[in-house]
């Protein structure tokens, strides 16, 4: 019997699997974002207001799956800093951002950058280097990205920069 059930798990976790590559590929294939499609990006950073360029100055943003945009332009801005509603985007905003992430570097099921949970984060000091969270969710497959110089997937910190101020022009943050 407990044999039986072992056999039945493995089975049902290697569905699992294939179910959330599909979901995944499925989402990738679409020009329009799914239905669930979520991004947060923290930027941590020793920078000054103005010292640096925008998309490299502390900030949080979250856009949510129904449009809304969060954003907040703070040294505050850690992975539990939830900022206010800013806006709520139209469906082609929408749907630029995730053509955005879809169609660059960040978007790959097995980028360096990949990370199981977002770091823990003390908003009293600031890093040494500027460090991008970048957590979304796709056709129900969450991944989290930790990239700043030095780390696996450095390579894409352009991306990653460019596409903070992609949200940061959508909340109107000078």
């Amino acid at each position: 019997m407990a044999l039986t059930l072992l056999a039945l798990a493995s089975l049902l976790c290697a569905s699992c699997g294939a179910t959330r590559e599909a979901k995944y590929a499925d989402a990738a294939a679409s020009d329009l974002p799914p239905t669930n499609f979520t991004l947060a990006i923290t930027v941590q950073s020793p920078a000054v207001r103005g010292g640096q360029p925008r998309s490299a100055q502390p900030a949080r943003y979250i856009l949510e799956p129904d449009g809304l945009l969060r954003a907040a332009a703070t040294r505050a801005a850690t992975e539990e800093f939830y900022p206010a509603q800013t806006r709520r985007l139209s469906d082609d905003d929408q749907r630029r951002v995730w053509l955005a992430l879809r169609d660059g570097p960040l978007f790959r099921a097995d980028h360096p950058a990949i990370v199981p949970l977002p770091p823990s984060s003390d908003s009293s000091s600031p890093p040494a280097k500027t460090t991008y969270t970048i957590t979304y969710i796709a056709g129900d497959v969450r991944q989290i990205l930790l990239l700043s110089d030095g780390r696996p997937g450095s390579d894409d910190l352009g991306a990653a920069a460019k596409l903070t101020d992609q949200l940061a022009d959508l909340a109107w943050i000078k």
